[in-house]
């Protein structure tokens, strides 16, 4: 047999105004967690971006919120490190000749052969390190919103 529940027009109104507070409440929280949630991030990308021999990679990476979306941005090499590359040969383009640094000795080439590079995608592990966090940092915003009198 089903249950009737009479509820005065004041429990409705009382109902709908918590109903308001929380959606308030969540929208403020949503910015909170694109925020934390970004830093968070943030800091397991740079933990595990390979350091390089500059670090600029390591160093360039960030976040962008608009709205309630989020990019992750980094310096363009962070592709190559990503994809890996393909074995490819390098000219010099204003030069007649490439000069660079190699074994601490200093090198001059019309030609180089660049080896190919294997991929090393370190954003999975990035996600792997952050989602306990960005689990804790949900349950932290989500029960203090559920919480509102």
């Amino acid at each position: 047999m089903a249950r009737i529940q009479i509820v005065d027009g004041g429990s409705l109104r009382r109902g709908r105004e918590r109903l308001e507070r929380i959606s308030t409440e969540f929208r403020s929280a949503d910015k909170e967690i694109l925020v934390e949630g970004a830093k968070i991030f943030v800091r397991a990308l740079k933990d595990n971006a390979p350091e390089g021999q500059t670090g600029k990679i390591k160093r360039s990476i960030r976040s962008r919120r608009r709205g309630n979306r989020l990019r992750f941005l980094a310096d363009y090499r962070a592709k190559f490190v990503i994809e890996g590359t393909k074995a490819h040969p390098i000219e010099p383009k204003a030069k007649r000749v490439l000069s660079f640094t190699a074994g601490g000795e200093g090198i001059l080439t019309s030609h180089v052969d660049h080896p190919a590079t294997r991929a090393r995608d370190f954003r999975q592990a990035a996600v792997d390190q952050a989602d306990p966090e960005v689990a804790a940092l949900l349950r932290r915003t989500g029960g203090k919103v559920l919480r509102t009198p």
